[in-house]
């Protein structure tokens, strides 16, 4: 699956975002489109100079639809092996079969101040075939809040770009 043109229409989107803002620390979303279908969608809490406040990324894979589990397991292993550059590395926790999803987390998750924060990626075959990330924080007593994720243009850049290459 070629990425080619997506490091461009992130440059582009977001240069219409910042110019749209004033100067920076204007939120949006980033809608990409790469080949054989598979669509781009980065919610962005903030878009500075720099880098970028990620809420949370994801993409539609209509070839991954009603893929198998081992399909499955297998992004997620290149998944995995691939994006070692966020704040912590990623791992296979569970395939539920009776929603086909495969759930992966941060390993280990990073802990501060008895609170715990969180990479969660979730892989689909169901509907249309997805794949979503986001960041948690949980605390004791408290449910579980998403937090944003700061990047650097390249990191989000090089995140899509390994999200899609990899896709099976």
């Amino acid at each position: 699956m070629s990425s080619a043109t997506l490091p461009q229409q992130i440059d582009s989107q977001l240069a219409r975002l910042l110019a749209g803002g004033s100067g920076g620390t204007t939120g949006g979303t980033l809608l990409l489109t790469a080949d054989d279908g598979v669509t781009v969608d980065a919610h962005l809490a903030a878009v500075e100079t720099l880098g970028v406040a990620l809420s949370h990324l994801s993409l539609d894979v209509p070839s991954l639809a009603g893929a198998s589990q081992a399909t499955l397991e297998q992004w997620g292993r290149d998944l995995c092996a691939r994006i070692t550059y966020l704040l912590e590395g990623l791992g296979p926790l569970e395939f539920d079969p009776q929603s086909d999803e495969l759930l992966i987390r941060s390993v280990p998750p990073t802990r501060d101040a008895g609170a715990t924060s969180y990479f969660e990626v979730m892989l689909s075959a169901a509907g249309a075939g997805a794949f979503t990330l986001a960041r948690y924080r949980t605390e004791p007593g408290v449910s579980r809040t998403q937090e944003d994720v700061p990047l650097t243009r390249e990191v989000l850049k090089r995140l899509v770009r390994d999200a899609v290459e990899t896709i099976p």
